[in-house]
């Protein structure tokens, strides 16, 4: 008795949260939260340094070029000494992305001591690690995966896969 009243609003009422928050996503995603964080250490550096960090960019077929290119803005307005990506920076198709051309303007990024990235859970989506590891190296981007990097001498970097993929408790020691 209740079911046919219920029908009639239930199911316009499930298309409308779920249109909205599929329009709140697109919009947080074109729209990145941006935070300055101040980190001192007592370990001592040869100078202070400036890190720009990024992550979950979900490269595909929402977030395309135009987003990519006002990252590197963004990036570069930073006068980072060292960027990095946290991962997933595609949305698992990587065949879309090269054809998109969204990787191309990550090529302007401008950091002294490099641009450095790790692959999340949605790069292993693409299935061709070896290909978008290929086209972030055409890019000036180096991939760690469970790897170190000794920055200035002084600065150690860990690169570590996805964890849900490739765990590793063996770190790397330089």
């Amino acid at each position: 008795s209740g079911w046919p009243a219920l029908a009639g609003w239930l199911g316009p009422a499930i298309f409308a949260v779920i249109a909205a928050a599929i329009s709140f996503g697109s919009w947080r995603a074109r729209h990145p939260v941006q935070r300055h964080i101040t980190v001192t250490t007592d370990k001592p550096l040869p100078r202070e340094l400036t890190l720009a960090f990024a992550s979950d960019l979900h490269l595909g077929a929402v977030i395309g070029k135009s987003v990519s290119r006002r990252l590197v803005q963004q990036m570069n307005a930073i006068e980072a000494d060292l960027i990095l990506f946290g991962g997933d920076l595609i949305d698992g198709n990587l065949e879309l992305v090269l054809q998109d051309g969204s990787f191309q303007p990550l090529k302007g990024l401008r950091a002294p001591l490099g641009v450095i990235a790790v692959f999340g859970n949605h790069d292993y989506y693409g299935q061709d690690l070896d290909t978008e590891r290929e086209a972030l190296n055409e890019c000036g981007i180096r991939i760690l995966r469970n790897q170190q990097l000794l920055i200035e001498d002084q600065l150690l970097l860990t690169g570590m896969d996805d964890y849900a993929y490739h765990f590793s408790e063996n770190i790397p020691k330089m």
